[in-house]
């Protein structure tokens, strides 16, 4: 008879349970998904600050339509069938002052101006005596000027014999050598092609920010006639020199090379998103620095084969496998001691996990 008692008691209690354990399964499902939408909140803060401290400024991630990759924008905006403007004013404002402080600030001076005392006010006032110097105060004061506009007409007459006009269909002309455009068929000043490309490559300064700059003077020069201007320098003064500098390179008995990956905009068949590489070569030791670049599209062991062709010596490079098709009775590879550390303790860790 007890236990028929007890029983309803104990039915109770267990349901009383269940419902009790139900309501905390709701509770902490609840604090679940809040954890889980903090959690998310944290790692989406983290990613973005991630991104902001380590991640490349690159032109996948530019969304404004104006802003160009910096570095084959002249390559993109470059067209040979835009015309000039018929009437431009080269010139430019550059306002530069690096020295601060009075110490470095005395090489640069330009004018001296002493403001002293007459005669009349070197005499004391209370007994009439001749004061003397005690000291001089100096002051350095920067004085940024803009460079100076100038517009320079060239005028190159062109002679013609009439006397051999019309016989056999010759006609002998003469014209002076003495001046020659930096540019054939340009505009441009040499002095604006260095501020150019000083604009544009140094300070890594878009050209449409230049072409604005030029819009502030009331000079229009596009895009496309800046990228013109900067793909035929290069083609003319910036490539001979380029093959001589690479040429002295491989005549070296000892270089540096390494490769980093970057990306370019509207390169054809590729997508922004592939990687590029930028491979490096640089002297050693004991000879003038000569750094020259060389881009490619992949890491292949290919690239860095080819650039060195015909050269001997030691290759200081990295761990990178691609170099090894280098080594040869001719070319001596070397590692350096930033990265032998690694390979010890990767080498090691690896040991120690067998």
């Amino acid at each position: 008879m007890k236990n028929e008692q007890k029983s309803p008691d104990k039915s109770l209690d267990l349901q009383q349970e269940i419902e009790l354990l139900k309501q905390q399964n709701v509770a902490l499902l609840e604090q679940l998904k809040q954890r889980d939408a903090l959690v998310e909140h944290y790692e989406e803060q983290f990613r973005l600050l991630k991104k902001k401290l380590f991640g490349s400024s690159s032109e996948k991630n530019i969304v404004v339509p104006e802003q160009l990759n910096l570095f084959n924008e002249a390559e993109i905006t470059a067209d040979d069938k835009v015309d000039e403007p018929s009437v431009e004013e080269i010139t430019y404002t550059r306002r530069k002052s690096k020295m601060t402080k009075k110490e470095n600030l005395e090489a640069l001076v330009t004018d001296t101006f002493v403001h002293d005392l007459s005669d009349e006010q070197k005499i004391c006032p209370d007994c009439n005596s001749q004061m003397q110097q005690a000291k001089e105060e100096k002051r350095y004061e920067i004085k940024v000027i803009p460079a100076k506009v100038e517009v320079i007409k060239h005028i190159t007459p062109v002679y013609v014999c009439n006397s051999c006009d019309g016989n056999d269909f010759h006609t002998n002309f003469a014209k002076s050598r003495e001046y020659e455009p930096v540019l054939p068929k340009s505009s441009a000043g040499a002095e604006t092609l260095a501020w150019l490309m000083e604009q544009k490559y140094s300070l890594a300064m878009p050209l449409n920010r230049i072409e604005q700059q030029f819009k502030q003077l009331d000079i229009v020069l596009s895009r496309q006639t800046l990228s013109n201007w900067l793909m035929k320098t290069a083609e003319i003064y910036v490539e001979p020199l380029y093959r001589y500098m690479h040429q002295e390179l491989v005549s070296k008995k000892h270089i540096h090379a390494d490769e980093t990956v970057l990306q370019v905009l509207n390169e054809p068949g590729r997508t922004a998103k592939q990687n590029s590489y930028m491979w490096m070569f640089r002297t050693g030791r004991g000879s003038p620095p000569i750094v020259v670049y060389d881009y490619q599209t992949t890491r292949a062991a290919k690239h860095p084969v080819n650039f060195l062709a015909g050269y001997s010596g030691v290759l200081q490079v990295d761990g990178y496998a691609g170099y090894n098709k280098l080594q040869s009775s001719s070319v001596k590879l070397a590692g350096c001691w930033a990265h032998y550390p690694r390979y010890i303790i990767i080498r090691g860790i690896f040991n120690n996990a067998s």
